[in-house]
């Protein structure tokens, strides 16, 4: 529970190349990571789920079209599932894993310090919105609003979540019409 937690939280304070890395295992029909990648002629690789749903040519029933360039595909007699697996997906997913889970447990970083006072910075400005030490609390902002850096470190992360929260029905309300702007163009192609 712990470690799900710590992931949760490494996710948004994530490097460069792990966000990079994410966006390379996104699949772009689903917009979840990859979950049993395949790949089509034209190199495009999509969810075998996702490939699943996808509609039908209706002149050529086994037939689809690539949802990123729109190449006409022929499905294999097995199915879908008989795309070959793209196993470039599947090794970056495990690398992806891996840096991840080292990011979570690497040692904390050396505590952030004042450059004009010298103490650690363990206190959050609401006023000018910066991370301040107690001497430039007591200098500089001692009539602004202020709490302790982990006061305000879960304040904000709660209201980051109610944003997400909308932005999470939007995303599964744009799914469905995404779904329907799919299988509405399939109609106009026949």
């Amino acid at each position: 529970m712990a470690r799900d937690m710590a992931r949760k939280q490494s996710s948004s304070s994530s490097s460069p190349g792990l966000l990079k890395l994410e966006e390379q295992l996104t699949c772009d029909v689903c917009l979840g990571f990859f979950s049993d990648p395949k790949t089509l002629p034209c190199l495009h690789s999509f969810c075998q789920h996702c490939l699943e749903a996808l509609p039908r040519d209706k002149k050529n029933e086994d037939h689809i079209f690539c949802p990123t360039c729109r190449h006409h595909t022929e499905l294999p007699k097995e199915g879908v599932g008989a795309f070959p697996v793209a196993f470039h997906l599947n090794n970056l997913q495990e690398t992806y894993n891996l840096m991840k889970d080292a990011v979570v447990f690497s040692p904390a970083p050396q505590e952030d310090t004042c450059n004009d006072h010298g103490k650690p910075l363990d206190v959050f400005c609401e006023a000018c919105n910066t991370v301040i030490c107690v001497m430039c609390l007591a200098h500089n902002h001692k009539h602004h609003e202020y709490n302790l850096v982990a006061d305000s470190y879960t304040k904000h992360c709660e209201s980051l979540r109610e944003c997400l929260s909308s932005v999470e029905g939007k995303k599964e309300a744009l799914k469905k019409v995404m779904s329907a702007l799919t299988k509405r163009e399939g109609e106009i192609r026949e």
